[in-house]
């Protein structure tokens, strides 16, 4: 973003695995808020890959479920 590239639906879903696999939440969240200020559209393995996310860092009942 700070070349003024977007993020497009690879990079989103590669970053949500990348949180999970390291169990970093904070980091998981600020890229889910950039993907709902993006207004990326909605995509099964993103959307996977961020539910993948928050059950892996143990947080599957703070997900929100609007995007």
């Amino acid at each position: 973003m700070e070349m003024g590239v977007k993020p497009n639906k690879f990079t989103l879903a590669t970053s949500f695995d990348a949180c999970a696999n390291l169990a970093c939440l904070e980091k998981g969240q600020k890229v889910h808020a950039l993907r709902i200020k993006l207004g990326a559209e909605i995509d099964v393995c993103v959307d996977n890959a961020l539910l993948d996310m928050y059950a892996k860092c143990g947080c599957m009942g703070s997900f929100p479920i609007n995007r």
